[in-house]
Parts: structure tokens; sequence; C-alpha cells
């Protein structure tokens, strides 16, 4: 770190951005080592990369840390799906588009279905992946970042935080889940082998450091609603 400090001291940055594309469980570690050889100026900002931790309690220690480090301004936690030109065309297509904007209602939408899909097992990541699973890795953040920007209210302005504000209100109105409805609504499975593009693969449970017997899910289906006045009654599906 220090050795990193005086390299960038070197050539006199305007502005320097660290980018902490790693494992959660160093975000402390590494923000607590930034701010100890003075990283943490005011021409510093610090990316955090989704996940932020594993559970309410370590995503609450993580934002400490980056406090007693870093002014909040200068913290920048991202979700690198949201850099998606599809997904970045979601604001057109809602608020710019006469002919969309007055249907995007209960009225005249059945149902939404938010997919993901992917080609590609776990690969060399099977032990990060049966610690996370795709519940973690996928729906609590790409997905509901999807199903915010479909299902928001205009935002007052451009500016991330009206944005946020917006997004914020939908979550708060996804209907809550019960162990009946859980039951119900809710699918979890695992990928075997079978053939992709013509290929062979093998099966979740014979990749590369994955533990004998593991039921850890690489596939969620799941049925939501958002209780408010648009979209009251409509089923949101997210796979």
């Amino acid at each position: 770190y220090a050795g990193l400090k005086q390299w960038l001291d070197a050539r006199g940055a305007d502005t320097v951005v660290l980018y902490l594309a790693t494992s959660p469980h160093l975000f402390p570690q590494i923000c607590e080592q930034l701010g100890r050889v003075g990283l943490n100026g005011p021409n510093v900002r610090v990316v955090l990369e989704k996940p932020l931790g594993h559970d309410l309690a370590s995503a609450r220690e993580i934002n400490r840390v980056v406090r007693a480090s870093f002014a909040e301004r200068q913290a920048l936690r991202i979700d690198h799906y949201l850099g998606k030109p599809a997904v970045q065309n979601l604001t057109a297509l809602r608020f710019g588009n006469a002919l969309f904007e007055p249907l995007w209602r209960r009225e005249s939408i059945a149902n939404i279905q938010i997919t993901i899909a992917e080609a590609i097992g776990v690969g060399t990541r099977g032990d990060f992946y049966d610690r996370t699973g795709a519940l973690r890795d996928m729906v609590q953040n790409h997905a509901l970042q999807l199903l915010t920007m479909i299902a928001m209210e205009p935002p007052a302005s451009a500016d991330a935080d009206a944005i946020r504000d917006e997004k914020l209100k939908v979550l708060k109105s996804l209907k809550p889940f019960t162990a009946e409805s859980v039951g119900r609504d809710v699918v979890r499975g695992q990928y075997k082998a079978g053939n992709v593009e013509g290929q062979p693969v093998v099966g979740y449970l014979d990749e590369v450091k994955v533990p004998a017997g593991s039921r850890c899910e690489t596939f969620v289906a799941l049925r939501t609603e958002v209780q408010n006045w648009r979209w009251a009654g409509v089923p949101f599906y997210l796979r």
C-alpha cells in the first residue's frame, strides 16, 4: 500500500479511482490499509463491486469500515450489470417513449418476466459460487435492479440520489414472502451434465472446487408482486 501511494504521488493524478474487484470479505482490510497510508484524500474514490458482504451484518460492517476511512461522496457502490446498454436503455424506453409510457401499468400488462440467462457454468469459481449461490449472486442485486428500473416512478431528476429514492420505493412495496409463499412461489435448482452449443458440459457437482453433495442453487425462479397503485395484481417473475 505504501508503494502504491508513492507510485500514485509520483504521477500527480487529479483524481484516483481505486476499483475493488475482490471478494467482499477483503473490502474492510483494503479500505483500512488505504486509509492508513493516506490513500483516502479528497481526490480519491473507492469503488466497491457487488456483493457487499454475504448478509446484513457483514454489509453493515463493510460500510462501517468504509466510512471510517472515506467520506460518503468518495465511496461508490456499484452493480456492473447496470452498465449494460440494454439495461441503460430501459430508462429511455420507459420515460421517453410516448407509445409505451401510458400503457406501463396494471390495466395493460398481464405479467412481467425478467430472465437472466447464461450459457456458462461456474468454471473455476466453484469455491466462491458454493458460498454464494444464484440467489445471492444474481437475484438480490442484478434481478432486483432490473425490477426496480421497470417498476419505478419517474425520478425528479437524473441525479443518482433521485433515482435511488424511486428504486427504494419499489423495494419497500414488494410483497413480503412467508413460509407458505416461499414453498409456492420460489423454485431452486442445480444444473446437471448436458450440452451447450453442441459441446458436452459437466454438471455442477462435477465442477472444480465444488464440494460433493452440495445443495447450492445455480438456478432460481420466483414470483413476486409490487404492491402499489401502478402494479398491484401484476405478477413479476424473476429467473
